[in-house]
């Protein structure tokens, strides 16, 4: 997908770049469900630093074949399940409709240190949201950062 350059919605400022898009797209797919994609990126996280340590060599430390047996299965269960959150993200991110709901930006603030009341994130939601259908979606989303640069 190719994207021209926009001017902003205003055609008073500098336009917006083919790079800007495209980081602007990658932040928008990353708030899309955000709220339910973290506790699984967190999850693959965290199961990518238990693979890491299980295979770590430790020396001429003696195993018995059961043990190593034990770990296999252990690696193998733990390798299933990042493999079962990455398509679960994935189908968040392959829906049809991609949009931000409240939940996503709470959590997103949340995720960066700043715990805003519910109040506040519809108030900042409802200066975004043009359709007043409760949720940001792409046009919106771009059309606040062009309002904005």
């Amino acid at each position: 997908m190719t994207t021209t350059p926009k001017k902003n919605a205003d055609d008073s400022g500098p336009a917006i770049t083919a790079k800007e898009i495209k980081e602007l797209r990658r932040v928008f797919n990353d708030l899309c469900f955000f709220a339910d994609k973290l506790p699984k990126k967190e999850r693959f996280k965290e199961i990518q630093s238990q693979l890491t340590e299980i295979r770590r060599p430790i020396g001429h430390v003696y195993t018995s074949d059961t043990q190593q047996d034990d770990t296999s299965v252990l690696v193998a269960e733990l390798e299933e399940e990042q493999k079962r959150l990455k398509q679960e993200v994935k189908d968040f991110e392959s829906r049809p409709e991609q949009y931000i709901r409240p939940q996503d930006a709470g959590i997103a603030m949340k995720s960066l240190g700043k715990r805003l009341s519910k109040r506040e994130i519809q108030d900042i939601l409802w200066e975004v949201d043009e359709k007043i259908d409760g949720v940001i979606d792409w046009d919106e989303f771009s059309l606040m950062f062009e309002r904005n640069v």
